[in-house]
């Protein structure tokens, strides 16, 4: 809700919670969307038990296992119930041949044998998916076996599970027990450090589990784990543990195996060193919001993952020698630059620090005794001003994230000597210029500055940064970007959206015509697009929204990657589309809505990718021409236009708009509140 209100926001309580709730979104439209909720008690605490929290229009969509978590909603009519129909055979079975072939040829026996298993797991998804991969890895003559497990008459879904498991790596097992207890969607790149073994790449790992459909990866790289096969490896952890306690591996503090006496004895948020003494084996360590006092000397020789979110400002433990850490989460502490931690707990090998969140830091802390850190995240440390020089130290450091840090207006100088850095993210803050020696940060690939609303130069030496792939400067005050962008011959994502100080694109963006895929000058103060556009040959999206293009290049058709084309609410943007657009042959999205386009060519009819044409409120339109088949998604209207083409060919369509009144206008006021 922080980012959505962009204000910080602490819900500490249920009862502070539910007032946010009440209080912030009471006049408000919103969709929330409540995935797998098994407690009832947890969706009267974010929508109310009468749904009267939030503002006309407002929808919620809540996906559950448990009907019994909605009956009185249902019951008062305040609910629709969809009931979610299994795959059909044929989707059933195009699932399983994508698992189970990848690059095989069909067997002749292959479609009644998957038949069989699809009607047997029941149609199934996840159950396909497993099977199928599973199925992938054998030979004809381990067929049968596999078969008959499978269509047994009571299928016991962990013996599937099971089998896939069994034929895990060592290795691969540890690493799947591990997903199956890290948080929800964590960070694969930070979790790889985890799995470190310079005699086995933990991508290998996490990979080989992929293939076999037993973890998913997601676009930014978060690991995630279906909820049946995480219930499967938490059973797996807590056998391996009750057989010997003395090797558990992972650990969050409400597992803590205290006895009667010691839970009457203390707050269960108190630890001490006598706690964790019979685990020597520990390697990830939830203990957020707690406190741990005593002796820790040799206590924990093998932890690797510390979660401490939460924390408190004192520290009193001793000893607290963690030489195996390589990930230190601090999220949501009460740690400042003096914190007494910095000082006692020993963590010569970590790689990732994670101060999320930490509003008492007013400077960073002193890093040089973190030679090896890789990964820095201070985001949304909302007091920070500034980043201790010891900085300059970190020479491995890959990632630093400085994102909403409100009152952080200047980077160091010394950010030119951290050559290994590949990510810089300032979003949200108040820097208001960017050192020169940034020039210097020869392997920097990403750089983000979206929403400095101060930020107003670029200096030249960004020519520097040859290895850069993605600027983002979105809806900073930067008035011009240099011509030395010309040199950043790897840049593939430009985004200037919302810069409205700027007038002109540089002529020098020619020279980006072997990278550059997608420029976005969306809401910026550009009238005309450089003559040199059209020699951006790799160019896949060209968004130039609510800017003031007065025409669209004759000679568009050289854009031959085009996939993407945005200019709507142009109000400057007249005349034809040129025919030249014939060429695009890749086109998927055309939007040209609330402009003044006067016409649209014949040619268009010849783009075959066209799936989006948006041209509604485009009022200077008389006539369109016949339309690619291809279309998907027509938005379209002119008061000029009397009548529209015959649709009849549009087969794909599932989405056609005439117009854009907003529906309220339409409905009578006294039946708004009706159901």
């Amino acid at each position: 809700m922080s980012d959505i209100l962009n204000r910080e926001y602490e819900v500490d309580q249920v009862a502070k919670g539910v007032n946010f709730f009440k209080g912030i979104l009471r006049n408000m439209k919103v969709l929330i969307v409540l995935d797998d909720v098994e407690v009832r008690s947890h969706l009267h605490e974010i929508v109310g038990e009468k749904l009267d929290w939030f503002g006309y229009g407002s929808r919620i969509i809540v996906t559950t296992s448990i009907k019994s978590v909605l009956p009185e909603f249902i019951s008062r009519g305040l609910v629709h119930v969809y009931g979610i129909n299994v795959m059909n055979n044929d989707q059933a079975l195009e699932l399983f041949r994508k698992h189970a072939l990848r690059r095989k040829l069909p067997n002749p026996a292959f479609d009644e044998i998957a038949t069989g298993i699809i009607n047997s797991v029941s149609g199934i998804p996840l159950l396909i998916k497993v099977i199928g991969s599973l199925w992938s890895r054998k030979v004809v003559e381990e067929w049968a076996a596999l078969e008959e497990l499978i269509l047994q008459p009571d299928l016991d879904i962990e013996k599937i599970f099971a089998v896939s498991y069994e034929e895990l790596s060592k290795e691969q097992r540890e690493i799947f027990l591990d997903i199956a207890c890290l948080p929800a969607d964590v960070d694969g790149r930070i979790a790889s450090f985890m799995w470190h073994n310079p005699n086995f790449p933990p991508f290998d790992g996490v990979d080989a589990l992929h293939v076999m459909s037993l973890v998913k990866i997601g676009k930014n790289n978060e690991l995630g784990m279906h909820k049946l096969l995480r219930k499967f490896g938490q059973q797996i952890i807590r056998k391996e543990d009750d057989l010997d306690p003395g090797t558990r591996g992972r650990l969050c503090n409400l597992e803590l195996a205290w006895n009667t006496e010691k839970m009457e004895e203390r707050d269960p948020l108190n630890f001490v060193a006598e706690d964790f003494k019979s685990m020597p084996n520990i390697r990830f360590l939830i203990l957020d919001c707690a406190k741990v006092v005593g002796d820790f000397v040799n206590v924990f020789p093998n932890l690797k993952w510390l979660q401490w979110q939460g924390c408190t400002g004192d520290f009193e433990a001793t000893n607290f020698h963690v030489e195996k850490l390589v990930i230190l989460d601090l999220s949501r502490s009460k740690v400042t630059e003096d914190w007494e931690g910095w000082r006692e707990i020993k963590m010569p090998q970590l790689k990732v620090l994670n101060l999320t969140g930490c509003a008492d830091l007013l400077i960073s802390p002193n890093l040089s005794s973190f030679p090896d850190l890789e990964i820095l995240i201070l985001e949304r440390c909302s007091r920070l001003m500034k980043l201790d020089p010891s900085i300059r130290h970190l020479k491995r450091l890959t990632y630093l994230n400085l994102r909403f840090c409100d009152e952080l207006n200047m980077l160091p100088i010394e950010l030119g000597h951290m050559k290994a850095l590949k990510e810089l993210h300032i979003d949200g803050t108040s820097v208001q210029r960017i050192p020169v020696s940034m020039g210097y940060m020869e392997k920097l690939e990403i750089f983000s500055a979206s929403n400095c609303l101060r930020l107003s130069h670029l200096p030249d030496s960004v020519c520097g940064l040859t290895a850069l792939s993605v600027l983002s400067l979105e809806n900073a005050k930067i008035t011009q970007i240099p011509d030395s962008v010309e040199k950043l011959v790897k840049l593939q994502i430009l985004s200037l959206k919302d810069c409205c100080w700027i007038r002109r694109a540089p002529e020098s963006i020619c020279n980006l015509g072997n990278s550059l895929e997608q420029l976005d000058i969306t809401g910026t103060g550009i009238s005309e697009l450089p003559n040199s556009i059209t020699c951006l040959g790799r160019l896949k999206v060209l968004k130039m929204d609510s800017c003031f293009i007065r025409e669209l290049p004759s000679e568009i058709g050289n854009l031959v990657n085009l996939e993407e084309l945005h200019a709507s609410h142009c109000r400057s943007l007249k005349g034809a589309v040129p025919t030249a657009i014939k060429s695009l042959d890749r086109l998927r999205i055309l939007r040209l809505g609330h402009s003044s386009i006067s016409g649209i060519p014949l040619e268009i009819g010849s783009l075959s990718c066209l799936q989006t044409l948006d041209l509604l409120r485009c009022n200077e339109i008389q006539v369109l021409p016949e339309l690619p088949s291809s279309l998907t998604c027509l938005h379209v209207s002119s008061e000029r236009m009397e009548t529209l083409p015959n649709l009849k060919d549009l087969v794909k369509l599932e989405e056609i708009c005439l117009g854009d009144k907003d529906p309220k206008e339409l409905i009578c006021p006294s039946t708004w509140m009706e159901p």
